[in-house]
């Protein structure tokens, strides 16, 4: 059973890493992007 504490840590991390993602797939995108053009 999971404790409240571990479930709000685990949905932070899960947050924080798509948006890191997100942002890291976006910057190669922008600059291949800008490359082509």
């Amino acid at each position: 059973m999971i404790s409240d504490d571990t479930g709000v840590l685990l949905c932070c991390s899960v947050r924080d890493g798509k948006r890191v993602a997100f942002a890291g797939i976006w910057r190669i995108y922008h600059r291949w992007f800008i490359h082509i053009d």
